[in-house]
């Protein structure tokens, strides 16, 4: 039998692959806070879930909305989900494909 926490993330995963932005917002607290690692446009901490609203709309401007995750991994308990996921776009492919946990 499935977790449902594996179910949650799956379900967020598509919403952000959709981009429907509605369906993802439910997915954070209102004071999340969400660090982009790196020396880039968008690295920095995103604080609130409007500010991470935002990020994630920067980032489908910036792909040209190709931007796609893909789990390799879901692990989920009653208390912690974690998920491994292939991040790529396309577009631009050779700045935006990593490999690296999302909690």
């Amino acid at each position: 039998m499935e977790h449902p926490g594996v179910a949650r993330a799956q379900a967020s995963i598509d919403a952000f692959n959709s981009g429907d932005m509605d369906a993802l917002r439910d997915f954070y607290a209102d004071d999340v806070v969400w660090h982009v690692a790196g020396r880039h446009g968008l690295s920095g901490d995103y604080t609130g879930r409007a500010d991470l609203m935002g990020y994630f709309r920067r980032v489908k401007e910036q792909t040209d909305g190709t931007l796609r995750l893909e789990p390799e991994a879901i692990l989920a308990s009653d208390r912690h989900t974690s998920t491994y996921v292939r991040v790529t776009g396309p577009a631009t492919a050779s700045r935006w494909t990593s490999r690296s946990p999302r909690r």
